[in-house]
This record gives C-alpha cells, structure tokens and sequence, in this order.
C-alpha cells in the first residue's frame, strides 16, 4: 500500500515538536507498510449450564498498530523520553480516502544505517484508542449482531462441613459467572442484577442466604457470589441475653439485658424487688 500518515505529536521531531509550543507542528512521512489489528479478549465460561462444552463471553477489545516508513532526520526524529504521547493518525490512501485512529506510542526505532537523503527508515508501534473514524467513500459499515448472553454456574463453588459432624454444613457459596441483563453500564444497574441474583437464589437444605456480592469485569459481565450459612443478618444484629441474680435471702434482684443494636429493648421488670435494679447494656 502507497500513502503517507500525518499528524501531531508532542516532541516526534525533537526541536520542531516542543510541548510548550501552540498549535503542535505537523509531519508527514512516507509509508510502506501498514498493518492494523483488532482482537477480542474473552474469558472461558464451564460450568453446569455448558453441557460439557467451553463457552465465551466478551470481555473487551484490544487494538494495535505497526508502521513502518521514511521519516525526515533533519531533526532529532525521536523524543528525549517517550511518556505515552497520543496521535490522531490519519491514514491516507491513493484514492484520497481516509481512515483516522488516536493511537497511543508504544514502541519506536529507526535504521540509521539505511539513512538516505535525510530520510530514516523507522518502526513504530501503538496502542488505537476508541474506534476509527472513516472518511467519506468507504460506504456504511455493516451493524453486527448482538450476541445470546446468559448465566453460567460455574464449579467454582465451595461448601464447608463441620469436621465433628459431617452432616451438619456449616457455609456454602455458589460462583454465578453473569452475562448482559443490564439496561445501562451504571453501579445502580449492577447491584440491581446482584439482588435479583440472590432473590432467586435457593439456600441449601437446612441453610439461610448470607450477603453476597458482585463484581465487574466487563460492561455487561463479570461473577456473582452467593453465600449461605447457618444463620443470616437477622441472627448477627438479634442477640438477647438476659441476666437475672437474686439475693440468696430473696429480698431482692438484678436483671440485665444485654443486646447488639440496641434490639431488644429496655428490659422489663419480671421479679426484681425494684425497677431500680434493672440495667440495660446495649452494645
């Protein structure tokens, strides 16, 4: 492929390409070679609802770019510290047609042995930021199909039994890798899918629903833990203990109620001589 590439970038051509100067200095160099890749990375999905078959879900996209052509050696043709500079690139094909990335400079180098009339050749490589945007000329790009999107219980999961009594499970937690079911990619959506994750949960035999939670690796997926246990929250926060001492003579008593969150209330007085005798501790 024929063409060149133009752009700005902050110190590309040492002296020419300062910072502090306003607007950037532009450049432009032949091209030889061009080569432009966009991968998918997914994340392999197993569990019961796979029938014994790996799935997929999509993850996010990765997008590179390596270049290689002529630049002008004048100038220092490289920075003195490369910081992640980004370029709007624009890429220019005999037929005037264009496609522009921002790319962000990964790696560069140059063949000063090959040097020819000011003109080094050099090798860049970057990350492509966003989507390209095309020219006029290029058509409509095709729209692609959403894809099915659904839950997977994976063999992650993790039960705990009691060593002194194997039939009594102490803990279970069931590992739910989640795909799509949000309406927006927002934190209220997300704990949305959380609670209806757990709402259709089912406990073990003999078990109660602990907090779960949910975490994010994708804008429409990632895992969601449900746990259960022998109690709940509502056994954690309740936690009456009640204290009663009478006199050996039987003239008179104390009681004590002693809760976690101020539950359950003041005490009352079920035989204590006196109501003065009755304390509240709440923790």
């Amino acid at each position: 492929m024929a063409g060149y590439f133009r752009g700005t970038l902050s110190g590309i051509a040492g002296g020419i390409g300062q910072s502090d100067q306003s607007p950037q200095p532009s450049f432009s160099v032949m091209t030889y070679f061009w080569q432009y890749r966009d991968e998918g990375k997914t994340r392999t999905r197993f569990g019961r609802e796979t029938s014994g078959e790996l799935q997929y879900r999509f993850l996010y996209h990765v997008r590179n770019m390596v270049l290689r052509g002529d630049i002008d050696g004048g100038n220092a043709i490289e920075p003195d510290v490369w910081q992640g500079q980004q370029l709007s690139l624009v890429v220019q094909f005999d037929d005037q047609r264009t496609v522009t990335y921002t790319i962000e400079v990964d790696s560069f180098e140059y063949d000063s042995a090959q040097k020819d009339n000011d003109l080094w050749p050099f090798t860049l490589s970057a990350k492509v930021i966003g989507k390209p945007t095309y020219s006029d000329g290029w058509g409509t790009a095709v729209t692609s199909e959403d894809v099915d999107k659904d839950d997977v219980t994976t063999y992650g999961g993790s039960t705990t039994k009691d060593p002194a009594t194997v039939a009594i499970v102490e803990s279970s937690e069931t590992i739910i890798d989640w795909y799509g079911g949000l309406s927006a990619d927002t934190d209220a959506q997300v704990i949305a899918r959380l609670v209806a994750a757990a709402l259709a949960g089912t406990a073990p035999s003999g078990m109660k629903k602990r907090p779960s939670s949910i975490n994010q690796d994708a804008p429409d997926g990632g895992e969601i833990h449900l746990r259960y246990g022998l109690n709940d929250s509502n056994d954690d926060v309740l936690n009456p203990h009640i204290t009663r001492f009478t006199d050996p003579n039987g003239f008179d008593s104390t009681e004590e109620t002693t809760a976690l969150n101020t539950t359950p209330g003041s005490p009352t007085n079920t035989g204590a001589s006196s109501p003065r005798n009755a304390v509240q501790q709440n923790q």
